[in-house]
């Protein structure tokens, strides 16, 4: 079997769900400073409830990146374009609570229920909702 088809397997993922770079995190618990912390990259990026949904990485807190869906290829996930021509990264569950994507690590968000934040479908509100629950310890 090919890897485009193998990748084509719509399946449930258990590690759905909001994950922040640890460089941000820690960053933000040190300056309390949103702002100061935009520059860096790959900072979040909310992983769908399944494999074959679209995501993108939120760069800066506020810039969406490429489009990516999230296949399964055996025992491993990976970021592909939505096409599936072009592996992007390796996603890696480490724990219910981190994920290395690439070679950056990432921590889950705790917050109870991100759909109830009005608005959460645009970047600019998911980045907000983001924020506030790193301040606020969600994690």
């Amino acid at each position: 079997m090919c890897k485009v088809e193998v990748s084509r397997i719509h399946t449930a993922l258990g590690f759905a769900g909001a994950w922040v770079n640890e460089i941000y995190v820690d960053s933000i618990h040190r300056n309390r400073s949103p702002r100061q912390d935009q520059w860096i990259s790959e900072s979040c990026i909310s992983i769908p409830d399944s494999t074959l949904e679209k995501t993108s990485m939120i760069s800066g807190f506020h810039e969406g990146g490429a489009e990516m869906v999230v296949v399964k290829d055996g025992n491993r996930y990976e970021l592909y374009d939505p096409e599936f021509k072009t592996p992007k990264d390796i996603i890696e569950p480490i724990s219910p609570d981190r994920l290395r994507i690439g070679n950056q690590y990432f921590q889950k968000l705790k917050y109870p229920d991100k759909a109830k934040y009005d608005g959460y479908s645009n970047n600019n509100s998911f980045s907000r909702w983001l924020t506030f629950c790193i301040v606020a310890n969600y994690y």
